[in-house]
């Protein structure tokens, strides 16, 4: 998984002027399985319905190797839903993510690089969000522990995400720093949530 090393590189094509992208034709796939490393997977569909319901603007920051990107997604939330629709202010629209338990529709610029997948966006957002029990219960070939605000997700000794996370809103946290030790990316989040 190189999500943000995909999102540094289709920066380039941002910022070289492409302000109006292109898209991709919708494609849609039932996914069983949302897997993290070969091993280390969420199941899926057992997932809905989804413990979270609302209206959300996110800031991303992304930092990999010294640079960083911001970008915004607008979440729509339900127990049968998950609408992600990510955007700046040079590209526009980056992509649209709907996933439901009928399966995942995705659409994205042209110009994005392949190597950022629906997959890895839900996996991401799900590790900072789900509830520990819930996490525990669908995670596999990884364990998750909670320190104070930190979740930890390892797989036997390895670090695989961790996660800090303060000022809490209802099930969800309004900042968010998420660290992949081993793709060496950093997301900093900062949610808040939409009348």
């Amino acid at each position: 998984m190189q999500l943000i090393y995909s999102l540094f590189f289709s920066s380039l094509f941002f910022l070289s002027g492409c302000a109006s992208l292109s898209r991709e034709p919708q494609s849609t796939q039932k996914i069983n399985r949302l897997y993290i490393e070969e091993n280390v997977f969420l199941e899926a569909p057992s997932l809905f319905p989804l413990p979270f319901q609302g209206v959300f603007l996110q800031n991303l920051t992304a930092r990999f190797q010294g640079r960083s990107l911001s970008f915004s997604v607008h979440l729509t939330l339900s127990a049968q839903t998950f609408k992600a629709i990510a955007f700046n202010d040079i590209a526009g629209q980056i992509y649209d993510l709907n996933w439901t338990p009928n399966g995942l529709k995705w659409s994205a610029s042209k110009h994005l690089p392949q190597h950022l997948k629906p997959e890895n966006i839900l996996s991401d957002f799900l590790f900072v969000s789900l509830p520990l029990d819930l996490l525990k219960k669908h995670l596999h070939g990884a364990t998750v522990t909670e320190e104070k605000n930190t979740r930890f997700i390892r797989a036997g000794n390895r670090k695989i995400r961790e996660i800090k996370r303060t000022n809490p809103s209802g099930l969800f946290w309004k900042h968010v720093i998420l660290k992949n030790p081993k793709q060496g990316y950093e997301l900093t989040i900062q949610t808040v949530e939409l009348p």
